[in-house]
């Protein structure tokens, strides 16, 4: 198998959360206890979580707990593991926003049209008042998932 208790404990919290919100994995590959393990691998100790829906979301959960979890297939999140699981979990549950990147004293509306030319950062509060931020790269501002999201004040 080659992954380490934390790592493999963090992959089954992962399963049992997306569970709960009605969403299923991809088969796990890494966690299939009869697979050989290439020890020259250097994803080695990683273990990859695909989940499809809106959004697709895949976590890398690395050896090194620091995890990486991408939405829709343009936006990743570099997190510790210690946020990986609550930084999904706010996805799941909705309390993803997004803001525009510039142009926030303009009207509404202006704003609004010139949103692909000033881009979108999404927001994800994870607990104690943190919030991860990214930018929503401008050929993908348009992608469904991202214009229904409410925007954050």
């Amino acid at each position: 198998m080659g992954l380490n208790q934390i790592t493999e404990a963090a992959a089954q919290a992962l399963l049992t959360m997306c569970a709960r919100y009605g969403r299923k994995p991809e088969p796990i590959p890494e966690m299939d206890p009869w697979v050989q393990v290439d020890v020259d691998d250097p994803r080695r100790g990683q273990v990859i979580v695909v989940f499809s829906g809106l959004p697709a979301i895949v976590v890398h959960l690395c050896a090194d707990l620091e995890d990486r979890v991408t939405l829709a297939d343009t936006v990743d999140f570099d997190t510790p593991r210690v946020d990986t699981l609550e930084l999904v979990g706010a996805v799941l549950a909705g309390r993803v926003r997004r803001r525009p990147a510039s142009g926030r004293l303009l009207p509404g509306f202006l704003r609004e049209l010139l949103q692909g030319f000033f881009g979108i950062v999404l927001a994800i509060p994870v607990h104690g008042g943190k919030v991860y931020t990214q930018r929503v790269p401008s050929n993908f501002v348009g992608l469904t998932w991202v214009t229904t999201l409410p925007e954050s004040g």
